[in-house]
């Protein structure tokens, strides 16, 4: 196949005068593989629509190795509880027996990026190419392992093509029941913090890092105090009024979730982490809210400001730092004034201990208590490991080998084609431009006319074309009419 590119509609530019973050992205809108035709939304020249076909044919070979079927797909067909109604539909009427499974399906579709960033290019997009799979077994053992492998064989593949990525750790604003993960590479422009331990190699988004708990303080005979703490309206004052640490001070956070009023107990230089306690109560992340004032007083008593959990009428949570922090400064529940010398278990307990901050960078790692570090990057893909929850909620099952239905485990995951064009892109140029991999490269071959003008050059560059179209390669042929220089920059 030969692709000429005087035939092509759209042109290349000398320079893209749009300015995107990372910048090197800009090389796919100059060179003709895209074009923004209004902010955040993106469409694919010949070029581009090559590029991507490239690299799904690229990915779509470790699918099919771990036995995905590639199946074409109508796009927005919803399903009953949250489960796609394709899949739905696949399993009802194909995968009726034992002897069905494992079966897998992975199908590319356009997907829209909720939170999509105009200035992040093809990082951000409105719309962007996905690969998707899904994967179905007879049991949680075999679904389990297909998850745990899966994600690091989509990184070793990336890694063919200049990409390192790394699988770690991540949830979602919506909840569904089930572990996730993304395909993550690093970049000091990305949009996606990742905390990561240099010396083990754990690594989880802000959203759901962890950190190692420091060991139990020892404790004086002190009893609560109450102080009183005129014009003291942040954690910054109080420890500044009580001169002890932010660490010291016990803050309470009253949040509505899913229609509970909870007050959460954690150390006052911590943030609370919203992901983390919407994981734990499986809601919705935008169904924790911040209780309001006259929420509180009616149901607890209480001031905002002045919560404490010593005598509090109103159930408790406490961060797991919380019971090793020893004597901490709390609310007094009363306005103007808060407790000191509060200890955890003596004077009061919570109905549950749980992860409820985010991890800092320098917080000890979860798994060798080194610091960790925080650095950004890019998301390339997402995969979810769903166990049983799908086949329970919609009711669909499969006839076992004893002949009795059995629940089926199913795991997901979603390749992000446009971020993986943009990365590719980021990890391999030079000052003239992007050198493509083999393996990501559009064609197989740039064939340069470099005087389209004089007719045996443009016949020498059509008999070489065809030559190498005639051997299986996919070739592009620049016979434009323009400067030797102009062409060499587009290859």
């Amino acid at each position: 196949m030969i692709a000429r590119m005087s035939e092509m509609t759209g042109k290349t530019l000398k320079e893209h005068k749009r300015t995107f973050v990372p910048e090197n992205q800009s090389l796919l809108f100059r060179g003709n593989y895209f074009k923004e035709l209004t902010p955040g939304v993106s469409m694919q020249f010949a070029r581009g629509a090559k590029l991507i076909g490239r690299l799904c044919s690229f990915f779509e070979e470790t699918l099919k190795e771990t036995g995905c079927e590639m199946i074409s797909v109508p796009p927005n067909m919803a399903g009953k509880n949250g489960f796609p109604g394709l899949m739905a539909s696949l399993i009802e009427n194909e995968l009726k027996s034992y002897k069905d499974y494992p079966a897998g399906f992975c199908f590319k579709q356009m997907v829209e990026r909720m939170d999509y960033k105009a200035s992040a290019g093809v990082f951000g997009s409105k719309y962007f190419a996905g690969l998707n799979y899904w994967r179905f077994f007879d049991s949680l053992e075999a679904n389990d392992k297909s998850y745990a492998s899966f994600p690091s064989a989509i990184a070793e593949k990336m890694s063919e093509i200049g990409i390192d990525a790394k699988f770690v750790k991540d949830s979602k604003d919506e909840f569904k029941p089930g572990v996730r993960g993304i395909l993550w590479a690093g970049h000091e422009q990305g949009d996606k913090a990742v905390l990561r331990c240099e010396s083990c190699g754990y690594a989880a988004t802000e959203r759901m890092a962890s950190k190692q708990l420091q060991k139990a303080e020892e404790c004086g005979p002190e009893m609560p105090e109450m102080i009183h703490t005129p014009q003291v309206k942040t954690i910054k004052d109080l420890s500044v009024f009580a001169d002890v640490p932010e660490t010291k001070i016990s803050k309470a956070i009253a949040v509505s979730a899913g229609g509970r009023l909870i007050v959460l107990m954690m150390r006052g230089d911590r943030t609370f982490n919203p992901h983390k306690l919407s994981e734990i109560l499986e809601i919705d992340a935008d169904e924790i809210k911040m209780a309001e004032d006259e929420e509180i007083e009616a149901k607890i008593g209480s001031k905002s400001g002045f919560i404490g959990p010593v005598g509090l009428g109103a159930e408790i949570w406490a961060d797991s730092e919380i019971p090793v922090s020893g004597l901490m400064v709390a609310g007094a529940n009363k306005k103007d004034y808060h407790l000191k010398n509060v200890l955890y278990g003596r004077d009061y307990k919570a109905s549950r201990v749980e992860d409820l901050v985010y991890a800092e960078e320098g917080d000890p790692c979860p798994c060798c208590g080194k610091a960790l570090k925080l650095v950004r990057g890019f998301e390339l893909g997402s995969f979810a490991n769903y166990g049983e929850s799908f086949s329970e909620a919609s009711g669909m099952t499969f006839l076992n080998a004893e002949g009795k239905a059995s629940a089926f485990g199913c795991n997901q995951g979603r390749i992000d084609l446009y971020s993986v064009a943009g990365m590719v892109c980021q990890e391999n140029r030079d000052e003239m431009g992007i050198c493509w991999p083999e393996k990501a490269s559009p064609y197989d071959v740039h064939v340069l006319v470099l005087n389209s003008k004089k007719e045996e050059q443009a016949a020498l560059g059509e008999k070489v074309a065809a030559e190498l179209s005639s051997l299986g390669k996919d070739v592009i042929l620049d016979d434009r009419p323009e400067r030797a220089g102009f062409k060499f920059k587009d290859c």
